[in-house]
C-alpha cells in the first residue's frame, strides 16, 4: 500500500513519532475502521434503524462501545475519515542508556527492599525526566541482573523484629493501623467476600432475566476520553427536560435499570476479590473521612485505605461501584448473606451458657436520621433534632450480642408494628427454618398493644418481652400481684397478671404474664410494667427484666456508636420520584368540613343577631344594647373562626399534591457494608483484644490513625504498627491483640498476615 501522508496537525505529530513500517500499519488499520464506520452510517441513514442494530448488521463482532468511541473521534476530528480514526497511541521510548540500567541495578543492590516508586524517584533526581521509567522496565532490568531474589545483609532498624525475605515491597502509611486490624478480621471471617459473591450472583441473574431492547442506551455512549461527560452526552441524557428541572438521572435506580442494558455494568466483570476490596473500602470510609458520600477520600487520610491490603480507591471509583450495585438491586441478597454469616459467629458472644435465652434473643427497634433537601419530601419525626423533617428510618433486628443482623431502610416515618413480623420472617428465611425455635424477641412499647401481642403469641408462637404504657396501660387490669423482691441495688420486682384489650385481639381481653419494676423510696414513684408470654419456670423474674433492659446496650447503644464514627447517620444516593401526597387528602377533607361548619356557625350567628334586634325593638335601650353586644361578640367570634378555617384550607390547597420519595437502594447497600465493618470492629475487640470494654469511637480515634509500615512479599504481609508512647495502657492491650492475631496464622490469598509493634515511625516513607 502506498504510504499516506497526514494533513492535520495531530496526524503529523503522530507520524513524527512512528517509524515508516509502524505508520503504514497504523494507517491500514485506520482505513479499515473508516470503511466500517462509513458503511454503518450509510445503513443507519438508509434504513432508519438505530446505530446499535446497524453496527450488529454490518460488523457483528464489533463491540458497541468501540463504535461509540469511533463516533466521538470522527465527530471531533479533522481531515479524512481514516485520519480521524488513527490510533494515536505511540509506543513508549525505550532508548534508555546504559548508565540508567547500571544505576537502577546499583539502587536495587543497595536496598533489596526498594520498590519501583523509590527507584524511579532516585533516577529522576539524577537523570531528569529521562529517568521517569516505567515499573515494567525496572522489574525487567532487575530480573535480567538477577536481583529479584537477592538477600539483604541488613534491613535497618524498622525491621528488627522479624527477618524480612528478599524482594519484598515496603510501604509506609502515616495512618491506618486500625484498618489493618479490621482487614485481618475480614481475612479470618470472610464476610465481605461473601457479600461480594452474593452481589455478583444476583447481578448475573438480573442480567440473564433482562430483555434488551433497542430503546436501551449504553450509558458510556457519547462520553469523551476517560469517560468524561460531553455536550452530546448531556444533551442525550436531558432529552426533552426543560432547563431548571431534574432529568432522568435523578430518577430511581429501578427506573434507570429498566432503560439500561445491565450487561454493560463493569462491576459484573470484576473478580470476587476485587469487588470485595471495594466493598471493604466503602464500609471503612467513614472512619477516615468526614461528610456524606466519598468525596472526603481525596484528603490525605484517604490514602490510609491502602492499609486494607488493596488500592486506596478514589471517590469516583467507589461512587461508580455503588451506583452499579444499586442498579443491580442487590441489597436484599447482601442482607441475607450478612445475617447468615454473623448469626453463628456472634452466638458465643452473647453468653457462654448453651442454655441461656440470650443466645437466641433478638432486639427490634427503629431509628430515624435526617437529610436535607430543597424539595417537599416524605418526612417523619426525628427525635435527635426534635423536629419533623425529611428522614430515612431504619428498623434493625439485633442479636443477643448486640450485632445488627438485618436492617431495613424506609423513606419518612415507618410503623414498627407493621414491619415487625415481616422482618422476623426475613430473618428466619436467611438463617434457617429452625431459627425461630425458642427465640426470645425483645421489642419496644410500640408492640405493647393487644393486637400486636396477640399476633406475636398466637400467630407466630414466638416468645416475647415488651413494655405496656400509655393508653394501653390505662385500660389494662393488673391482678394476682406477687410479693416484691429486691432487684439490683435500689429497684424492686414483682410478678403480676395483666389483662389487656383493644383492636386486633379476639374476645374482650387477653391475659399475659407481667413483671412490675419500681424504685423504692423514690421521690417520684414510677412503675414500669413488662409483659411477656413466657413462664416463670423458663424465664425467672430477674432475668426477664435483665433481658429487656439489655435492649439499651445491645441496640440503642449500637445506634449511638454507629453514628459516632461509623457513618450510619450519613445517607447515600440522591435519586427518587414523585408520589401522591396521601397525607394531604384527609387534611383537605377535614379543612373543607371545618370551613362548612364555620360558615354554618356564621350564618347562625347573623340570624341570631337579626332576631335579637327585631325582638328587642320595644325593650329598654340598656337591655337592648347589652343583648346586641353579646350577639355582636358571638358574630365576631364566628367571623374569625370562619376566616381561620378558610385560611387553613387555602394554605393546604397551595401545598404540592406530589411529594418526593427518595430511592433507598444505594443507602441500603451502604448500610449493609457499614454494619459489616462495625461487626468486624466488634470482632476485633471480642476475639483479638479479649473482649476489652473499648468504645468504637475510642478505637477509631486512637488506633485507626496509628502509623504503620507494610512489608509485603508473595509469601507474607507484615504489618508493623508504630507504637504511641503517650498511651502505654492501650499499647499493652494492642501487644496482646497482635500476639493473638499471629497465633491464629491468618492468610489472605497466598500471603500469611503477621503483625508486630515497633518504635516510633520513620521520618519519611
Amino acid at each position: 500500500m502506498r504510504e499516506r501522508e497526514p494533513q492535520t496537525v495531530r496526524g503529523q505529530a503522530l507520524r513524527a513519532k512512528l517509524s515508516t513500517a509502524r505508520w503504514e500499519q497504523v494507517v491500514a488499520e485506520a482505513v479499515v475502521r473508516a470503511k466500517v464506520f462509513d458503511r454503518v452510517i450509510a445503513r443507519h441513514e438508509r434504513t432508519g434503524a438505530s446505530l446499535r442494530s446497524s453496527v450488529a448488521a454490518v460488523s457483528p463482532g464489533l463491540p458497541w462501545p468501540t463504535f461509540a468511541r469511533w463516533k466521538r473521534r470522527h465527530g471531533s476530528g479533522e481531515g479524512a475519515s481514516w485520519e480521524r480514526l488513527l490510533d494515536e497511541r505511540a509506543p513508549p521510548h525505550v532508548g534508555y542508556d546504559g548508565r540508567m540500567r547500571v544505576r537502577a541495578c546499583i539502587l536495587r543492590r543497595a536496598d533489596p527492599g526498594m520498590n519501583t516508586d523509590m527507584a524511579r524517584s532516585h533516577l529522576v533526581a539524577e537523570f531528569g525526566e529521562a529517568g521517569r521509567v516505567s515499573d515494567t522496565w525496572l522489574r525487567r532490568e532487575w530480573q535480567k541482573a538477577g536481583l529479584k531474589h537477592v538477600r539483604a545483609a541488613q534491613r535497618g532498624p524498622v525491621a528488627k523484629c522479624v527477618a524480612a525475605p528478599a524482594g519484598e515491597n515496603v510501604e509506609y502509611f502515616p495512618g491506618g493501623g486500625g484498618l489493618a486490624l479490621i482487614a485481618a478480621a475480614e481475612a479470618e471471617v470472610g464476610c465481605v467476600r461473601a457479600l461480594a459473591e452474593a452481589a455478583l450472583k444476583v447481578g448475573k441473574e438480573r442480567v440473564s432475566a433482562q430483555v434488551v431492547t433497542d430503546d436501551m442506551v449504553d450509558d458510556r455512549a457519547d462520553r469523551g476520553e476517560a469517560g468524561k461527560f460531553t455536550a452530546q452526552y448531556n444533551a442525550r441524557r436531558r432529552g426533552s427536560t426543560p432547563p431548571g428541572h431534574a432529568d432522568a438521572r435523578m430518577s430511581s435506580d429501578a427506573d434507570k435499570a429498566a432503560l439500561r442494558p445491565l450487561a454493560t455494568l463493569q462491576v459484573l466483570s470484576r473478580r470476587t476479590e476485587a469487588l470485595a476490596h471495594k466493598m471493604l473500602a466503602m464500609g471503612v470510609s467513614p472512619m477516615v473521612m468526614q461528610g456524606r458520600g466519598f468525596d472526603g477520600l481525596v484528603s490525605p487520610t484517604g490514602a490510609w485505605l491502602g492499609a486494607l491490603g488493596s488500592t486506596a480507591y478514589m471517590p469516583a471509583t467507589l461512587d461508580k461501584a455503588l451506583a452499579e450495585l444499586g442498579l443491580l438491586d442487590v441489597d436484599e441478597a447482601m442482607w441475607r448473606t450478612h445475617a447468615r454469616s454473623w448469626h453463628a459467629v456472634t452466638k458465643p458472644w452473647a453468653d457462654p451458657d448453651e442454655k441461656s435465652w440470650l443466645r437466641t434473643a433478638v432486639y427490634i427497634d427503629g431509628t430515624a436520621d435526617p437529610y436535607w433537601t430543597d424539595g417537599f419530601a416524605k418526612s417523619g419525626k426525628v427525635s435527635r433534632v426534635g423536629r419533623v423533617m425529611p428522614c430515612l428510618s431504619r428498623i434493625a433486628v439485633n442479636s443477643g450480642a448486640g450485632v445488627p443482623l438485618l436492617v431495613e431502610t424506609h423513606v419518612g416515618a415507618v410503623s414498627l408494628k407493621k414491619r415487625l413480623l415481616p422482618m422476623l420472617d426475613q430473618l428466619d428465611a436467611a438463617i434457617g427454618p429452625g431459627a425461630a425455635v425458642e427465640r426470645l424477641t425483645v421489642v419496644d412499647s410500640e408492640a405493647g398493644t393487644a393486637g400486636m401481642m396477640w399476633a406475636m403469641h398466637s400467630q407466630t408462637k414466638m416468645n416475647f418481652i415488651t413494655v405496656i404504657k400509655g393508653k394501653v396501660l390505662q385500660g389494662a387490669l393488673i391482678h394476682d400481684e406477687g410479693p416484691w423482691q429486691k432487684y439490683r441495688e435500689r429497684d424492686e420486682l414483682r410478678e403480676v397478671k395483666v389483662d389487656v384489650h383493644g383492636k386486633g385481639a379476639p374476645g374482650k381481653s387477653l391475659t399475659y404474664r407481667g413483671v412490675e419494676m419500681r424504685r423504692g423510696n423514690s421521690r417520684h414513684p414510677h412503675t414500669t410494667l413488662f409483659a411477656s408470654n413466657t413462664h416463670e419456670d423458663d424465664l425467672p423474674t430477674a432475668q426477664l427484666a435483665d433481658y429487656y433492659l439489655a435492649r439499651w446496650p445491645h441496640q440503642e447503644q449500637v445506634f449511638r456508636n454507629a453514628r459516632n464514627g461509623c457513618g450510619l447517620n450519613h445517607s447515600h444516593g440522591y435519586g427518587g420520584g414523585e408520589v401522591q401526597h396521601v397525607a394531604l387528602v384527609p387534611k383537605l377533607e377535614k379543612a373543607g368540613r371545618a370551613v362548612a361548619a364555620a360558615q354554618q356557625r356564621l350564618e347562625t350567628a347573623k340570624a341570631t343577631r337579626t332576631a335579637i334586634a327585631k325582638a328587642l325593638r320595644k325593650a329598654s335601650p340598656d337591655a337592648r344594647k347589652a343583648a346586641l353586644a353579646l350577639a355582636d361578640k358571638g358574630l365576631r367570634a364566628a367571623e374569625k373562626q370562619s376566616e381561620r378555617a378558610v385560611a387553613e384550607l387555602q394554605r393546604l390547597d397551595t401545598m404540592p399534591k406530589q411529594i418526593f420519595e427518595r430511592d433507598t437502594g444505594r443507602d441500603a447497600v451502604m448500610t449493609c457494608l457499614k454494619v459489616t465493618v462495625m461487626t468486624l470492629l466488634e470482632f476485633v475487640l471480642k476475639d483479638y483484644f479479649g473482649g476489652a470494654a473499648m468504645e468504637w469511637s475510642t478505637f477509631i480515634a486512637q488506633l485507626v490513625p496509628m502509623p504503620l509500615t507494610v512489608r509485603s512479599s508473595p509469601e507474607r504481609c507484615l504489618y508493623q504498627l508504630h507504637a504511641n508512647p503517650r498511651h502505654p495502657t492501650l499499647m499493652a492491650a494492642l501487644q496482646a491483640a497482635v500476639a493473638e492475631i499471629n497465633r491464629r496464622d491468618l492468610r489472605r490469598g497466598g500471603q500469611r498476615l503477621l503483625f508486630e509493634i515497633t518504635s516510633a515511625p520513620p521520618t519519611g516513607p
